[in-house]
């Protein structure tokens, strides 16, 4: 791994982990229901194959008295050829290994690297006995309907490495993969994949040579850092499931969009114990695919290459009804759901048009997210798509130069059609009873809905612009509509950062930018209302009261300064048409906006209360460091006229009898002949109007002079 990929990963992690805390709820046995199959008929075959393949495994682990294998060994034809990982004293039976491993974890601990092997024995000799079982049950014409839905919970060959798809190099003990869920396969033969891919990947099995508390909590951890790449790699993937192996102990975790849940530990040394891991995989093998955490509305089309998407074809209809469509979409996201916990927003360009094997020429933009939201979509007064719908209206009719706003196709909530019935995709349909526990820092789950909204828009990430100026026209284009939309919506967007502003490029038009996502927007009226429970915006670019959870009500400010900081972020990795020319994040480690990325929220806020106290401060800290592009400087003086407008501006008064310092910076200072020291940020509330609007005349005469320079 490379000295800039190892910094980036202790990064994300370090990110990662100051999320993670307060959101683990131990002991929790209640997540072996998710995956018990949903009809009785079919929980009464899980029992019958779980006995037998149980039975059958106790009576080849039979003990003898040297400590190996009973019974006859296995055809070596019956299993995958693992050859390149048995111990090199290993013997010609695989499942001896499982005995042998499983007496010495009797007697202590087990090195890592000899627990991968008995393991991956365990589940195929588990699998092959389950896939008998379910061969004999689909002969019979009902049971066979029941088991429509089989599929294999395999291991990945390769164990202790870094999985494809992802920059992260870190190692993954042991993959699994769920066959058949998107493929198909024969009972005739077991053939595993080779490398662990974290696109294909349904769980991971993260392995500890001991079952002490520290190494328990810190195989929870890798696996849940585990699951951030499994949702950026998964478009169809709703929640992760996740086992740790900790000495003889064994726990089953599943990692919701808020909270993850940990099982009690399971004795894999004990018959009762072995029984449960058999039952699990029998569980995950025979429920629904929904059950497994993937969604049934979203499926790979392998011969035409692309995904294929239910949505509404309307706005407002239940997507549950007639009203449903197909969109199609290429392997290319527009964004993926790269985060812990949250929305898991993925935004995808589509087409309602059905491949024709000339690829995917992109109409719309779908979103899928899961915000939160009232119960009662009728008294869901957040909802996006009331939102946009309107937004479309007002701003139809405004009379603002060449403005570029997002334009509702359709979109609803998910509906998820299993075991013959029609339910809403929602965080308490799936966590049932778990849904009323407390989180362990004492507040409750939120209420999440799966939504999609389609946008008549389409465009591609900020990352895309290709010059400063191009930058400013993306940007100036989008606060433009920010002001538009607050001024005639009273719709205050809350959520500006680069994965929310598009680069718009239109044959014959210049270059625009496009402001998308208003899951975390509200009514200007309900801004003192409770806030979500997720950081809105990401860390660089979240304003100071968001990330010191200020009492001061969040306003346009708020946004206007999220703006500064995506502006400074952009200019220090760099604004260049070759993407190699551009700094990595990781290597900005030692400048002081490195701060704005790593740490908890509150230290991050702290960090951007130090660097933006004065202006010099601001200079020498962040803007001095800017990347050296062509015409970086019209970045600066942008960035300073911004950062003037919003914490400087030197014409403020109150009553005449302030020289205005009361408004400035971001520290509380000292004014003469008061008692008190009053807040800037509380200050500036009662200057709104006009903080504001000069902050937007600074960047329309930035757009301007930026936009006829990318016409000429």
């Amino acid at each position: 791994m490379s000295m800039v990929q190892s910094d980036h990963t202790a990064e994300r992690d370090a990110e990662s982990m100051a999320f993670a805390k307060g959101r683990v709820v131990e002991n929790e046995d209640s997540v072996f229901e998710f995956c018990r199959p949903r009809s009785v008929a079919l929980r009464s075959v899980a029992s019958d194959i779980t006995a037998h393949v149980s039975a059958e495994l106790e009576n080849r682990l039979s003990a003898r008295p040297a400590g190996g294998a009973g019974g006859e060994p296995i055809p070596a034809a019956s299993l995958p050829n693992l050859q390149q990982h048995q111990p090199r004293n290993a013997t010609k039976d695989p499942l001896e290994e499982v005995s042998n491993w499983l007496r010495l974890l009797k007697k202590g601990k087990v090195a890592e690297t000899k627990t991968y092997f008995p393991i991956q024995q365990l589940l195929l000799f588990s699998m092959r006995e389950i896939d008998g079982q379910v061969e004999d049950c689909q002969k019979d014409r009902d049971l066979g309907r029941l088991l429509q839905d089989y599929c294999r919970i395999l291991p990945f060959k390769n164990v202790d490495t870094g999985p494809q798809g992802k920059d992260d190099q870190r190692r993954v003990d042991i993959g699994l993969y769920a066959q058949g869920v998107s493929d198909d396969f024969s009972f005739d033969s077991v053939e595993v994949q080779q490398d662990i891919d974290y696109s294909s990947t349904f769980a991971v099995i993260e392995v500890k040579p001991d079952s002490l508390a520290a190494s328990v909590r810190q195989a929870l951890a890798q696996l849940l850092l585990y699951s951030r790449n499994m949702y950026a790699m998964q478009p169809n993937r709703r929640f992760i499931w996740g086992i740790t192996m900790c000495g003889n102990e064994v726990r089953t975790c599943l990692f919701s969009n808020d909270i993850v849940f940990s099982s009690s530990a399971i004795d894999i040394t004990t018959a009762a114990g072995r029984r449960q891991f058999v039952e699990l995989l029998v569980n995950f093998s025979l429920c629904e695919v929904d059950q497994l955490g993937y969604d049934p509305t979203i499926r790979w089309h392998p011969e035409h290459n692309c995904w294929a998407i239910e949505g509404p074809d309307t706005a407002g209809k239940s997507s549950g009804t007639t009203t449903v469509k197909t969109y199609y979409s290429d392997k290319q996201l527009l964004s993926s759901a790269d985060e812990l916990f949250g929305r898991h927003r993925r935004c995808f360009l589509v087409t309602d048009e059905k491949p024709t094997g000339n690829g995917i020429a992109p109409k719309f933009i779908l979103k899928d997210a899961w915000p939160e939201v009232e119960e009662d979509p009728a008294q869901d007064k957040r909802s996006e798509i009331r939102f946009m719908r309107h937004i479309a209206t007002e701003l139809a009719q405004s009379d603002v130069e060449d403005l570029v706003y997002p334009k509702l196709h359709a979109g609803d909530r998910v509906h998820i059609d299993a075991n013959g019935e029609v339910f809403e995709d929602n965080v308490k349909n799936i966590l049932g009873s778990l849904f009323s526990l407390r989180k362990p820092d004492g507040g409750s789950i939120p209420f999440r809905v799966h939504t999609r909204v389609i946008m008549g828009n389409i465009g591609k990430p900020l990352k895309h612009v290709e010059s400063v100026h191009e930058l400013i026209v993306v940007l100036g284009d989008a606060m433009r509509c920010h002001s538009e939309i607050l001024k005639r919506c009273s719709i205050l967007h809350r959520c500006i950062t680069d994965s929310n502003i598009l680069v718009v490029r239109e044959e014959g038009k210049p270059v625009r930018g496009l402001l998308i996502d208003f899951d975390s927007a509200l009514e200007v009226g309900q801004v003192r209302a409770p806030v979500r429970s997720e950081q809105t915006g990401a860390l660089p670019y979240a304003s100071i009261n968001r990330l010191l959870a200020s009492d001061v009500e969040q306003t346009e400010l708020d946004d206007w300064e999220s703006l500064v900081y995506l502006i400074c972020w952009y200019a220090t990795i760099g604004i260049c048409r070759d993407k190699k020319d551009r700094r990595h994040p990781a290597s900005m480690r030692g400048l002081a906006i490195s701060k704005w990325r790593n740490g908890t929220p509150k230290e991050i806020g702290e960090a951007k209360k130090d660097n933006l106290e004065t202006l010099n401060g601001f200079h020498s800290r962040i803007i001095r460091h800017f990347h050296p592009n062509r015409d970086i400087d019209i970045l600066q003086n942008l960035v300073e006229d911004l950062y003037m407008d919003l914490f400087q501006k030197l014409d403020l008064r109150k009553d005449g009898t302030c020289d205005g310092s009361r408004y400035r910076g971001t520290q509380p200072m000292r004014i003469r002949g008061e008692d008190t020291t009053p807040n800037p940020f509380k200050e500036r509330l009662e200057k709104k109007r006009e903080i504001t609007t000069a902050l937007l005349a600074t960047m329309t005469e930035a757009w301007k002079s930026s936009r006829n320079i990318c016409i000429a």
